[in-house]
C-alpha cells in the first residue's frame, strides 16, 4: 500500500495467478488486473509460467501476460511504480503501463518481495531469498546483492 502526495492510496490485491491494482480517493476505483486460472491440474505457478499459458479470466488495462504485483510506490508525479515477478518495474500513469527496467529475468527467477525509491531515484527490490536488487532510474542499470547461501546458511554463535 502506498499513499501519494494527492491522498490518493493505491493497494494491491493479489489473487490466484494475477494480481488487481486498485486507487482510492473517497471512490474505490479497479485501475488494472490481470487474473488467470491454470489449463492444467497442475497447481505450481512457477510451471505454469513455462507453459503456453494459463487461461486469464479477467484482464482489464493490462496487455502483458500474468503475474504478481510484488510492491509499489508512488512517485512524485502521481504515476505508480509496481515491482512485477515477470517484468520487472512497471510504471503506472494516465491508465498506461510503462515497462521501465530495461532487463528482466524470464519466468520470476528472482522471486522479490517489495519495493522503495530512495530521495536520488533509485529502485531498491527486496529480494525474499536473502538479497536486494538496487536499479537507477536515471542510468537504468542494476546492482545485485544477492547472498548465494540464500536461507541455507548455517547459523554461527
Amino acid at each position: 500500500m502506498s499513499l501519494s502526495k494527492a491522498g490518493k492510496i493505491w493497494f494491491l490485491q493479489r489473487q490466484g495467478i494475477g494480481n488487481r491494482l486498485y486507487s482510492y480517493d473517497g471512490t474505490l476505483d479497479l485501475v488494472s488486473s490481470i487474473l488467470a486460472v491454470p489449463n492444467t491440474n497442475n497447481d505450481n505457478f512457477q510451471v505454469l509460467r513455462a507453459m503456453q499459458g494459463p487461461e486469464i479470466y479477467e484482464r482489464k488495462n493490462w496487455t502483458l501476460g500474468p503475474t504478481y504485483f510484488c510492491g509499489l510506490t508512488c512517485l512524485d508525479d502521481e504515476s505508480v511504480m509496481v515491482v512485477t515477478e515477470d517484468y520487472g518495474l512497471m510504471r503506472y500513469d494516465n491508465k498506461k503501463w510503462e515497462r521501465i527496467s530495461t532487463y528482466w529475468p524470464a519466468n520470476g527467477f528472482l522471486n522479490v518481495c517489495g519495493l522503495a525509491i530512495t530521495p536520488d531515484k533509485k529502485a531498491v527490490i527486496p529480494v525474499s531469498n536473502s538479497g536486494l536488487i538496487i536499479y537507477d532510474l536515471g542510468r537504468k542499470n542494476y546492482r545485485f546483492f544477492i547472498d548465494k547461501y540464500g536461507s541455507q546458511r548455517p547459523i554461527v554463535q
